[in-house]
C-alpha cells in the first residue's frame, strides 16, 4: 500500500513540473519570435529584398506561438496532432527562413556591402542587425524541434488527456 502512495506522489509531482515547462519553452519561443519580428520590422527599409522573406512567416509563428503557449497553460488542450504540425511547419520555415537571409546577405552585391558600411559608420550595425536575425531564427527553429521532441514525452507522463 506504501509504494501505491509513491507512486502516486511520484505521478503528481511529474504533472506539476512538466506543464510549467513547457509553458516556459513555448513562452521562450514567443519572445524570441517577438525579438525577431521586432528587428525585422526595425530593419525593413534597408533591406527591401528580406520583407518577401522574412515578413509572413515571422507574423503568422507569432500568432502561432501563441495559440501553442496558452494551449500548454489549459488542462484539456486538445489537438496534438495541430501542435506537431506547429511545431514541425515552425521549425522547417525558421530555419529556411535563417538559411535565406544569411544567404542572401553572403551573396549580396557590392553596392550593398558598401552601404552596409556607411550605415556602420553612421551609427546603424547593419552586419550585426543581420547576425541577430539569423540566429534568432536558428534558435527559434531549434525552440520549435525541442518542442515536437518533448510534447509527447511530456503528454506520455502526465496521462489521458492531458498536456
Amino acid at each position: 500500500m506504501r509504494n501505491a502512495n509513491f507512486v502516486e506522489l511520484y505521478h503528481y509531482d511529474l504533472e506539476s513540473m512538466e506543464r510549467p515547462l513547457l509553458l516556459a519553452l513555448r513562452l521562450g519561443t514567443l519572445v524570441m519570435l517577438v525579438s525577431l519580428l521586432t528587428m525585422h520590422i526595425r530593419s525593413l527599409r534597408v533591406f527591401r529584398w528580406e520583407q518577401s522573406v522574412s515578413g509572413g512567416v515571422l507574423v503568422t509563428f507569432c500568432l502561432a506561438s501563441l495559440g501553442l503557449a496558452l494551449c500548454a497553460g489549459n488542462e484539456n488542450c486538445g489537438g496534438r496532432a495541430l501542435q506537431a504540425y506547429l511545431c514541425g511547419a515552425g521549425a522547417a520555415l525558421l530555419s529556411v527562413n535563417a538559411a535565406a537571409i544569411w544567404n542572401r546577405w553572403r551573396h549580396s552585391g557590392e553596392l550593398t556591402h558598401v552601404v552596409a558600411e556607411l550605415l556602420v559608420a553612421l551609427g546603424v550595425p547593419l552586419k550585426r542587425h543581420v547576425i541577430v536575425k539569423v540566429t534568432l531564427s536558428a534558435a527559434a527553429a531549434v525552440a520549435f524541434l525541442i518542442d515536437l521532441a518533448l510534447a509527447p514525452i511530456l503528454s506520455h507522463h502526465i496521462g489521458q488527456g492531458k498536456l
